[in-house]
């Protein structure tokens, strides 16, 4: 019993001094760091999973051909309903001068100003900017909400943006203001 106890504190205390070393080099770019996200990396790899009919799928290519099916079926919708007729009902908001100001080239300070300003560890927010799909194109990963992931739906998928969306989102954002 009293080695039992022992071990278990011995347990608690290696747990402290992780998250104490985890807290001290955990974001940093550290051979502490790369290590942690190999194992998790190593361990979170999807050998197999399961899909809706209740088959199992082996191999990434098969794996990912499956992702794109559940995903796209997911964030799709349904374009039967395109009558845009309300939209003659709301006002036009963009005079001749603003549509001017957002037409033209931003000056170097402006982009420095903007390039500055931002958070490397941040998305752009959703700012009603509407931007070509070449600069918001993103990384699609997914998230584990379980333990063990067996199907799709036990994955959160997030979306990683480039940091060039983040300075256009910015710029076009500070000048409507």
């Amino acid at each position: 019993m009293l080695n039992l106890l022992c071990i278990s504190k011995e347990e608690a205390f290696g747990n402290k001094i992780f998250g104490m070393k985890w807290f001290q080099d955990g974001d940093s770019n550290t051979k502490f760091f790369h290590t942690i996200m190999n194992n998790k990396r190593r361990r979170l790899i999807l050998k197999k999973i399961k899909k809706d009919d209740n088959t199992w799928i082996e191999g990434s290519d098969e794996i990912a051909k499956e992702a794109i099916n559940f995903f796209e079926s997911q964030f799709s919708k349904d374009d039967s309903h395109k009558d845009f007729s309300i939209l003659n009902c709301l006002p036009c908001v963009i005079n001749e001068e603003d549509n001017n100001i957002l037409d033209a080239l931003p000056t170097m300070a402006e982009l420095k100003e903007a390039v500055f300003s931002l958070s490397a560890d941040s998305a752009p927010g959703p700012d009603g900017t509407p931007l070509p799909r070449s600069f918001t194109h993103s990384c699609l990963i997914l998230i584990p909400k379980t333990p063990n992931p067996q199907r799709f739906t036990d994955l959160r998928p997030i979306s990683l943006s480039n940091f060039s969306s983040k300075i256009i989102s910015k710029m076009l954002n500070t000048k409507t203001a």
